[in-house]
């Protein structure tokens, strides 16, 4: 690709090139993804300067060089210095994929809960309605948004297989590192605000900030009206806006007439200015009404036939690690996993269970929370549990570079130790003791994972499947010593 087509839309503060026809055969910002004539970004990140690593990106072959910093190069070099690495860094993926976003309708979905079962949801609606729909996000990747590289080259295959529509999780993270800033989305919605991700962005105020971004870079917005942040964003927002609502007749989408069928799932009757439909789908918990209305909202202002949006909604079964029940030889218990890893999304689960329960069974929480994360939400998750949970067992949870002990130890601060509870930090012997030890109607959740098939500790990542580990422990729990 010619350089000057790579460096469409990027703010070049300096340049000793005058000449910018030459052919760029590879993009890089790993120093040691660099290829003879290629381009090599310089990326400072929590631990590393890319900076630091132009010696090894030129000993590949790099020969030009994008850096926030006034750079002294050999002749053979050539310095593009821009205001914001990691603006230019999206940008120039996104050239270099040929602007895939610009030949999708592109949907993004902001929030701290939410929002992977409000995609899916999405999707599957769009892909009833005839429009062939890709899905970005924390089930298909190994981040809730990919890195620039990955991210552009996804959607240009997506474009490349004739997908019509891209849904997309949009993380606070993304949105805070430029990530998203070449692409502009048909519509976004933002399901809710609640404290998590502290850690990276210092105060709620400036985690809000990066979830407004999404629409400042949108020709729609759906808001949700029951969440104190929903209001302030719709306020603020330049696009069009929308706000929907579980509890309030002052949005343009409410549900109203709402009905919980346990395990079964929920029904309500949509309302807006024009129109009244019936949603019922097979998701529990008060979180999936505005799930739902969420995503049917946004589907009927696209265009979206309601006996489309009604079809999809009654046909789902659920997202997976969201409230998803593992297989158990019988019925002496039962066992879920699902993500929750935040305070607010650990209580709306536990409650959800809880609905499905009779007084006479018994909820046996398994829990952690993930190292070099936010360590304020720790404490606050063990007073959850030990509120909401008949038995909670403390375990370790993608402890990375931390120890699993200091973790648990912030957790129990929060906790009732009046309440039953027991630690066990390996994970694994932690779930074989819950499968082992179940008493008959025992309601097992094993929160934090959900989907996710392995586990980050101070070693690297790990094979970790809780399927197949509570798989493992029911076999020997029916036939011991087989």
């Amino acid at each position: 690709m010619k350089l000057s087509d790579l460096l469409a839309g990027v703010e070049v503060i300096e340049t000793d090139l005058s000449d910018f026809d030459a052919d760029i055969p590879a993009v890089s910002h790993d120093s040691e993804g660099c290829t003879p004539g290629g381009m090599f970004i310089c990326i400072s990140g929590l631990h590393y300067d890319g900076n630091d690593y132009i010696g090894r990106a030129v000993f590949n072959g790099a020969r030009y060089i994008v850096s926030e910093k006034h750079l002294g190069l050999l002749d053979c070099l050539h310095g593009i210095r821009v205001p914001s690495a990691r603006a230019a860094m999206a940008r120039i993926y996104s050239n270099f994929y040929g602007n895939p976003a610009s030949r999708l309708r592109m949907i993004g979905v902001t929030g701290t809960n939410g929002k992977t079962t409000t995609t899916y949801m999405l999707q599957a609606i769009l892909n009833e309605a005839g429009h062939k729909t890709g899905l970005i996000g924390t089930v298909s990747g190994s981040m809730t948004t990919p890195d620039p590289d990955l991210l552009y080259r996804t959607l240009s295959e997506m474009a490349g297989d004739g997908m019509e529509f891209a849904v997309m999780e949009a993380s606070s993270h993304a949105l805070a590192l430029d990530k998203l800033c070449p692409i502009h989305y048909e519509a976004a919605i933002f399901t809710n605000l609640t404290p998590e991700h502290l850690d990276f962005h210092g105060t709620m105020d400036r985690y809000l900030a990066a979830k407004a971004k999404l629409f400042s870079m949108c020709d729609a917005g759906f808001f949700n009206y029951d969440d104190e942040y929903g209001q302030q964003l719709y306020f603020d927002a330049p696009c069009r806006r929308y706000f929907y609502s579980a509890e309030s007749d002052c949005a343009d989408f409410v549900a109203k007439n709402i009905v919980s069928r346990g395990t079964e799932g929920i029904e309500y009757q949509l309302l807006a200015r024009d129109i009244i439909f019936r949603i019922t789908a097979a998701l529990p918990g008060r979180f999936n009404v505005s799930n739902t209305l969420a995503a049917a909202s946004c589907a009927y202002t696209l265009g979206v036939d309601t006996r489309c949006i009604r079809s999809a909604l009654s046909k789902m079964r659920g997202v997976p690690g969201r409230i998803e029940r593992v297989p158990v030889g019988g019925d002496e218990y039962t066992v879920f996993i699902d993500y929750a890893h935040t305070p607010d999304a650990l209580e709306n689960v536990l409650r959800t269970v809880r609905r499905f329960m009779t007084r006479e069974q018994r909820l046996v929480l398994l829990f952690g929370c993930g190292g070099d994360r936010d360590r304020t939400k720790r404490p606050v998750m063990g007073a959850i549990a030990s509120r909401l949970a008949d038995f909670t067992i403390v375990t370790s949870d993608n402890s990375r570079s931390e120890k699993p002990g200091d973790i648990i130890a912030q957790i129990l601060r929060g906790m009732d130790r009046e309440r039953p509870y027991t630690v066990i930090e390996n994970r694994r012997d932690a779930i074989e003791y819950a499968v082992m030890t179940a008493r008959r109607g025992d309601v097992i959740l094993l929160a934090g994972k959900g989907h996710e098939d392995y586990e980050i500790d101070a070693a690297g990542r790990h094979p970790f499947s809780e399927r197949e580990i509570v798989a493992a422990c029911d076999r020997e729990r029916r036939h011991p010593g087989a």
